[in-house]
């Protein structure tokens, strides 16, 4: 779950290049407030409890929770914050995003 660029797809590493050419603020995705990316908390609990996770916001405006659905339904809510490069922090520690998953699988 590190931050290794060598763990960057090919997309990210495409977004780096576009980003800094149009001298934009640097790009991370989506992570907790522990600075866990979500993307690795997400496959790893997807395959141990069998899954499919995903934040939504339905007509939401800034700074309203998220919704949390496990298989297509709402479990519990998730702050939502943005950095000051504009990236998305969820509002939550990795490990109490697991734990809040293990309750509701």
């Amino acid at each position: 779950m590190s931050k290794d660029p060598e763990e960057r797809s090919d997309w990210w590493e495409r977004n780096i290049t576009l980003r800094e050419a149009m001298e934009l603020p640097p790009y991370e995705p989506p992570r907790f407030e522990d600075d866990i990316y979500t993307h690795h908390v997400i496959a790893e609990v997807e395959e141990e409890h069998g899954c499919h996770i995903l934040f939504r916001g339905v007509n939401t405006h800034y700074q309203e929770d998220w919704n949390v659905q496990i298989d297509g339904e709402d479990k519990f809510k998730i702050g939502k914050s943005r950095d000051k490069n504009g990236n998305t922090i969820y509002e939550m520690r990795s490990t109490e995003f697991k734990s809040e998953i293990e309750e509701h699988v």
